[in-house]
């Protein structure tokens, strides 16, 4: 460092060249090779008293060609080549190995951005471990690197031509970051690679600044916030290691202990030492400290996004109310992705202020949500009338299984929450469901599965056996959809997302579709919830970690109202009704909590007005936080999590209910059960009795016995991603 402050002090100096000796001068130089002396600082004497005294070059090279060059002329030119390389050698040489790094890191770095050939699920599959480890590795090397690089441009040891070099180097970091297909993976790195920039710039020029004696006063305050925020972070370390973080983790709802009966079964569920997940939740809740919410939505930016994706064919440019299309009008084979979907959805959006376009819509072509403006375009909102489709009705009616073990069945879906953080986050929801535990013998009775386990640590695994009956990539599986629909029931998904399923269903799928007979599907592809140029930003839509807001109101008040009105429409018919949350999915588990109140509300509204009479309801969770800062970090908890998601059901007179056994019913709630048994539950529902050929070979009726040979983790096929919990 000494070193590299007198090469500053000299550039500072601005000392003048070196006056160019003419040839006649020179050739009156007398030289004597081996008689030379040193200077101390290597430059040549009085021009008028020139004595050359030479010990060696500053450059090796130099020091090899001097012993053999005769002529004096080259000599001296070598000589003050020499003084100037001593001056600016050390400058040259740090420009150029920085250039060296950083070329190095952006090439490992583009070729890291390769990605994999499939889906996106299946790239993270094979990818993830090795992806953030590698990508960790070059974040703290970029970090390193440009701290380095800023630190010494500002202390004029490296030429400016760095910066712009660095800004196309994070450029391609931050924004051409796709992996693959996970788009805008950038925005994650520009967070933690800032937090390092910044305290790594603000060390090193700290300390140079403190050497010199500048500001002296300013930079004790600082290194004291330094030390405060030691303090803090040691408090926080220490909360960590706190072992009463994991109290009641292991609880479930009613105090249950979820391994209390250990004769029952052969699995006992992994309980962490640590759990910084319970530590820290509320702490990194964004629209807490920024006082979030949808009031402040622009109607206007809205307004002209949506027209830069609807079909240039048609002028949208005066349309004041538009109309979503009923997403069941398409099928699956023809969607090659999420991305597709959106693409169609838009492309087909209605003009409704188009009384010719209007009056030639078939029933099942007319718009079941709506977007209105007014004002200019400064203000809007969003219309839903589910669309009562009597010749439906009547159908079904005709096709009414009187085995069906319940008439309704309401599931709602929560992506991304295991068991813990259910309540953890929805302790409302979990207050409702807790009210009806040990209740068997009333009219409502619920029941938790202690041990319900992940068949894969994200969705897709997961929601193929529940609703296909089928590992995910093995087979071709029926959805369930097909016995709801042969035995009555109209069936209707309300969710959140810009798919047809929910995960990214592709073209070449190995599951036989079934559209639901209602979908609010297209509201979500809405490019102010889903753009497709930037689908999964971190500020708004399915993984943000912001309040999800789309034109002045949460995405989940349609979902809410959507349900509520298929329930209200067809409420002489029997029901198949999905509800599907992903406020779960998003890397610091905080949004989901803002579901919690609605959610509850909800529930008291359908059991208020009788709408739980002859429904069996399923609360239920794919599984736990598989992505973001906890699992990331490796959180002991997090970890352990991810497999462990929440099944609470609630059934109306299961002590009267034939097709119920209520005292398996009651013990199977402490065995080990996953989404296969799920699948099998929803058939029997709806058939009223099992059939090996279209059942799950992998899975079991919730409410009747479950054999000895269910009750291990060696159920699983073990290449199927599956880290079993169970001790």
């Amino acid at each position: 460092m000494q070193y590299l402050k007198n090469i500053y002090n000299s550039l500072k100096k601005k000392n003048p060249k070196p006056k160019q000796k003419s040839y006649n001068e020179i050739d009156k130089i007398p030289i004597k090779e081996n008689q030379i002396e040193t200077t101390k600082d290597n430059v040549i004497e009085n021009e008028n008293d020139i004595q050359i005294e030479i010990n060696q070059f500053k450059a090796p090279v130099f020091n090899f060609i001097f012993n053999y060059v005769k002529s004096p002329n080259l000599k001296e030119k070598l000589i003050i080549l020499d003084s100037k390389l001593k001056q600016y050698s050390y400058y040259i040489f740090i420009n150029i190995i920085f250039f060296y790094l950083n070329i190095l890191g952006l090439y490992s770095y583009i070729e890291s951005l390769r990605g994999c050939e499939g889906t996106q699920v299946e790239c993270l599959e094979m990818n993830m471990i090795d992806f953030f480890s590698s990508l960790i590795v070059y974040l703290v090397y970029s970090i390193f690197i440009v701290g380095i690089t800023i630190f010494l441009c500002i202390w004029r040891y490296l030429s400016l031509i760095h910066i712009p070099f660095l800004f196309y180097k994070y450029f391609v970091l931050f924004q051409k970051d796709h992996f693959s297909e996970l788009d805008k993976h950038g925005e994650y790195n520009i967070i933690i690679f800032l937090v390092g920039v910044f305290i790594l710039v603000f060390l090193l020029n700290s300390f140079v600044i403190f050497k010199k004696g500048f500001l002296k006063g300013i930079h004790f305050s600082l290194y004291f916030i330094v030390i405060l925020f030691y303090f803090f972070f040691n408090l926080i370390y220490k909360k960590l290691n706190n072992r009463a973080n994991c109290y009641k983790w292991d609880i479930n709802l009613n105090n249950t202990n979820i391994n209390h009966n250990k004769n029952e079964t052969d699995c006992i569920i992994k309980v962490p030492k640590k759990c910084p997940m319970n530590a820290y939740f509320g702490l990194m809740d964004f629209n807490r400290f920024i006082k979030f919410d949808c009031k402040n939505f622009d109607f206007q930016d809205a307004h002209n996004l949506l027209l830069t994706y609807l079909n240039e064919n048609y002028d949208f440019s005066k349309t004041t109310k538009f109309g979503y299309p009923n997403s069941n009008n398409y099928n699956i084979p023809n969607i090659k992705n999420n991305k597709h979907l959106n693409e169609i959805i838009l492309n087909g959006i209605i003009d409704m202020n188009n009384k010719t376009i209007l009056d030639n819509l078939t029933f099942e072509q007319i718009p079941e949500i709506t977007l209105e403006f007014w004002d200019n375009f400064k203000k809007g909102k969003i219309n839903i009338d589910l669309k009562f489709n009597e010749k439906l009705s009547k159908e079904r009616k005709l096709k009414e299984n009187k085995d069906s073990v319940y008439k309704n069945v309401l599931f709602i879906f929560i992506d991304s929450v295991s068991r813990v953080h259910f309540q953890r986050a929805l302790k409302k929801t979990s207050l409702f469901c807790q009210k009806y535990i040990k209740n068997n013998f009333n009219k409502y009775s619920s029941y938790q599965y202690n041990k319900f386990h992940g068949v894969g640590h994200f969705t897709h695994p997961n929601v193929q056996p529940m609703f296909y009956g089928t590992y995910y990539r093995e087979k071709e599986g029926q959805s369930i959809l097909k016995y709801y629909k042969e035995n009555g029931y109209i069936t209707c998904h309300a969710g959140e997302i810009c798919s047809k399923e929910l995960y990214n269903v592709q073209k070449k799928t190995n599951i036989r579709y079934e559209n639901y007979d209602h979908e609010n599907t297209a509201l979500y592809c809405d490019p102010n919830n889903f753009d497709r140029a930037n689908p999964y930003p971190i500020n708004k839509g399915q993984q943000s970690v912001l309040r999800r807001c789309l034109y002045k109101k949460e995405n989940h008040e349609y979902l809410f109202e959507y349900s509520k009105q298929f329930w209200e429409k067809y409420k002489n018919n029997r029901k198949f009704l999905r509800m599907a949350f992903t406020e779960g999915h998003e890397m610091t588990g905080e949004v989901i909590k803002y579901i919690d109140e609605p959610l509850y509300n909800f529930l008291n509204y359908f059991m208020d007005n009788g709408y739980l009479k002859e429904t069996a309801l399923f609360l239920i969770t794919d599984h736990g936080l598989h992505y973001g800062i906890y699992f990331n970090a490796k959180a002991e908890d997090a970890i352990i999590e991810r497999f462990l998601p929440s099944l609470i059901i609630l059934l109306y007179d299961a002590s009267k209910n034939d097709k119920i056994n209520l005292k398996e019913t009651i013990v199977n709630q402490d065995k080990l059960i996953c989404a296969f048994d799920i699948y099998n539950t929803l058939y029997y529902i709806a058939k009223g009795k099992n059939d090996e050929k279209e059942q799950s070979p992998n899975g079991n009726y919730l409410f009747d016995y479950i054999e000895s040979k269910y009750k291990r983790c060696e159920k699983f096929d073990k290449k199927y991603y599956i880290d079993c919990q169970c001790v």
